[in-house]
């Protein structure tokens, strides 16, 4: 299962042609929900985002801060950064997919963006965590073939 957050217009997310399975979750800025219920079960998450001075979209961002409630109040120690504790193993390691997109995104905002997406990862206890920026919406349209099996 695939879990796909993004703060796209609905041309623009219809635009991309994205293969999706039955089972797969696509969050958007109309149908907001919490993802921290779903996380345990989902072998990608997929985070589509324009790039916000070197962060997520504000709507991303608040999808973000709502899987904080699975996190505890203790803070630890992973991969020699301090993170929030997670209050249950998920079951699974999913890959975390963060995906970029602006036309004049620059090198010290690709780098802020790099190290937040990274971060995000590590909280949220991410297997692996890979990013790519795009600067239009059709190079986009890789993830079918690359990314999102």
């Amino acid at each position: 299962m695939k879990i796909i957050v993004h703060d796209l217009s609905k041309d623009d997310w219809q635009g991309l042609e994205l293969r999706l399975r039955e089972g797969d979750i696509v969050v958007s800025q109309d149908n907001n929900c919490d993802i921290s219920d779903y996380i345990d079960n989902c072998g990608q998450l997929v985070f589509i985002s324009r790039c916000v001075y070197g962060s997520f979209s504000p709507f991303i961002k608040g999808v973000l801060d709502k899987c904080k409630a699975s996190y505890e109040s203790k803070m630890e120690l992973r991969l020699g950064q301090t993170h929030y504790g997670i209050k249950h193993e998920f079951k699974n390691a999913f890959v975390m997919i963060c995906c970029f997109y602006g036309g004049n995104i620059t090198a010290l905002e690709e780098q802020s963006a790099r190290v937040l997406a990274l971060s995000n990862g590590v909280s949220l206890r991410a297997g692996a965590v890979r990013i790519f920026f795009y600067d239009t919406m059709e190079k986009i349209k890789q993830l079918n073939d690359n990314f999102l099996q």
